[in-house]
């Protein structure tokens, strides 16, 4: 069974502004200054795991500049305009393998590349709530967020 539920205020139904998004944290880094590209849409999160809150979502297939993975962690720190923006989790990520790309920091900022990105409109969220009832009778159930994106696509948040 799977039902969907209108989100109020009080359950973190208020825009969210992911202009200049602020990072949670930032544990130890193990430095990359390079360029990845997500395989999928991928969301970037305040910190290094999906407890944190989404800060934005980075496009499949464009490039994103990697300043480095957390110490013993899959997640990766990115960058936007030559500064940490947020982790991403490093199996949606590949190395861009572009000589042509050169330093992922300085580039991002003196030739202006811009990370693509989209806003979660958490205005526009609904908890979903999945129970399964399993072959010796109990249940098990898991509840999560999803938003709206400006692009109409949904994504847990």
């Amino acid at each position: 069974r799977v039902s969907v539920s209108e989100m109020g205020v009080g359950d973190g139904g208020r825009g969210v502004d992911t202009s200049r998004p602020s990072l949670d944290s930032i544990p130890q880094v193990e430095m990359i200054n390079s360029y990845y590209q997500p395989t999928v849409n991928l969301n970037v999160r305040g910190g290094p795991g999906t407890d944190y809150r989404i800060l934005y979502t980075l496009k499949a297939g464009e490039p994103v500049p990697v300043i480095g993975r957390v110490a013993g962690s899959p997640w990766f720190l990115v960058a936007d305009e030559g500064r940490a923006s947020g982790f991403a989790h490093g199996s949606y990520l590949e190395f861009r393998d572009d000589e042509s790309a050169g330093n992922a920091l300085r580039d991002s900022i003196v030739n202006d590349r811009e990370v693509k990105r989209y806003v979660v409109d958490a205005s526009n969220c609904r908890r979903v709530t999945q129970e399964v009832t399993l072959s010796d009778g109990s249940t098990d159930s898991n509840a999560f967020r999803i938003c709206r994106q400006s692009d109409g696509n949904w994504v847990e948040a």
